[in-house]
Parts: structure tokens; sequence; C-alpha cells
């Protein structure tokens, strides 16, 4: 994970920590006497361990039947099921999952929407939850053109987030057309360019509430299809706050759309390279 010393200290402290540690600058700690430096590394590796045993909190917001479940299965390659979140929902008890890589903690937030009294109780639940979470996904389905509830309540969250927030465009596949190319996993030419005039409608909406809201935060991807679950993890990685990053990377298992690619044009793809 790290290349150098001075790339390993600086993945583990802040960027303004960085400048001075010890009464010494870190650009020149390759200068430090030999037990200087062995005190420094120690430094940095207690704090590293420390960090990796702050497993990543992730918090997830979305409506019944948007993916959240296989969102998160194929992104750390666990085997969550529904009912592992129906059972927190209300209160937003986290769950703590491990692929092997290390363990990630999930909020399944209670959705809002349904009721008013409600609503008021689950809006101070995510006050006090989601500032806590290095990365919010708000999780909706693209074909649903409703947007206006999604608004207020985006809008309401992002007053106490830090830019954590990541917005999750999930079942492409079942975008109109309904093309999907089986065999290559893949969506069709137009329903890919359907794909992504629903994306700009979206960012044009909730820019209207979110003015600097940056275009790579909005990511279209298929769970079902384990299509573009990468780029839906590098957006995760660039609102996860630097010094968490590297933290949610060290648990990263992305499930591949090649996965589903018919092994015959998969042989093809891979004797073409080999001329």
């Amino acid at each position: 994970m790290f290349k150098s010393l001075r790339n390993k200290i600086r993945s583990i402290f802040k960027p303004d920590d960085d400048s001075n540690l010890n009464g010494h600058k870190i650009d020149f700690i390759s200068d430090l006497p030999e037990v200087e430096k062995k005190k420094v590394l120690r430094m940095v590796e207690e704090k590293r361990e420390k960090e990796l045993n702050n497993h990543p909190k992730i918090a997830i917001i979305g409506k019944t039947g948007v993916g959240k479940s296989s969102t998160i299965n194929n992104l750390f390659r666990v085997n969550l099921g529904v009912s592992h979140f129906e059972a927190c929902t209300k209160d937003a008890e986290p769950v703590i999952i491990s692929n092997g890589k290390g363990k990630i903690i999930i909020y399944d937030m209670p959705g809002l929407g349904e009721d008013l009294d409600k609503d008021e109780q689950h809006k101070k639940l995510y006050k006090k939850v989601l500032p806590q979470c290095d990365v919010v996904l708000w999780i909706l389905n693209i074909a649903d053109r409703e947007m206006s509830s999604q608004q207020t309540h985006i809008k309401e969250i992002s007053e106490y987030l830090e830019n954590t927030l990541v917005i999750c465009a999930n079942k492409a596949d079942i975008l109109e057309p309904s093309e999907w190319i089986e065999t290559q996993n893949l969506p069709s030419i137009a329903q890919e360019e359907n794909l992504k005039k629903r994306i700009a409608d979206i960012r044009k909406k909730l820019c209207k509430i979110i003015p600097d809201l940056e275009e790579d935060r909005i990511v279209y991807y298929s769970a079902k299809r384990k299509y573009r679950m990468n780029d839906l993890f590098r957006a995760m990685m660039d609102a996860c706050p630097i010094k968490r990053a590297w933290v949610l990377e060290s648990r990263m298992d992305v499930a591949e759309f090649t996965e589903l690619v018919d092994l015959e044009i998969l042989k093809q793809l891979k004797n073409g390279r080999k001329e």
C-alpha cells in the first residue's frame, strides 16, 4: 500500500498534520537519525493500526426495492440478505459485515416520506448517525422520475454532511429502451444514451438544492448485473475523507461485470488481444 516512507506518513496523518511531526519536516524525514526515524515509523504504524481497527462506516438511504443489499454485496463481495436490513431499519442499528479483508459497518437508514410524524423522528436519527459515517450512499431507482421528495430530503441531510454524499442511480439495466445486451452484459447504444440523459436530468434537479454537486458523485450502475460497480466505488473513495479513504480501499472487493459476460465472447476478446 505504501510506496515510500513519505507516502506512508501522509496516508495516515491529516494534510495539515504532515507539515511538522515532532519538530521535523516530513519532507526531510529520510535525513533523520536512525533512532528518530524508527520513532516516527512506530508512531505511524500505531496510528495506522488504530485507523484500520476503526472500521469504515457507510450509511445507505433508499426506498424498499432500490437494491441496497445487492449494492453492498457487489461492492465488497459479501452475502448480505434483505432480512439483515429489515431488522435494523427502525433504529438504524449497524450491521457489521466482513469479506475477509476486514470489517465494514453498514447503517441502513429508515426511509423518509411515509409518515410526517415518523419523518421527524427519522430526521433526528439521520442527523445523529450520518455525520459519523465515512460515506453516505443515497440509492435510487434510475427509472423512478419522482424527484421532488428526494430533493427535499437530500437538501436537509447535505446541510450537516461534509461532502460525503454519493447519489447511486441503480437498476441501469431496466431503463427504457429495455435493450440490455445479455451476452456482453452491457446496455445497448440507445439505452446508454438514455442513461446519460437520465443522469444529466437528475444532476440538474439536484443542483437546484446542492449547487456544487460534482458530476462524478452521481453514478448510474446495475448491482444486479455487476455493471459499473468500480465506478461507484471510485465515487465513494472520492467522497470519503482523505484520512479514511485508504481504510475503505483496504476493504475493497468489487464484483466485475465481466463475470456475467458470455464465456465465448470473453475468449474471443482474449484471443483478439493476443493477436
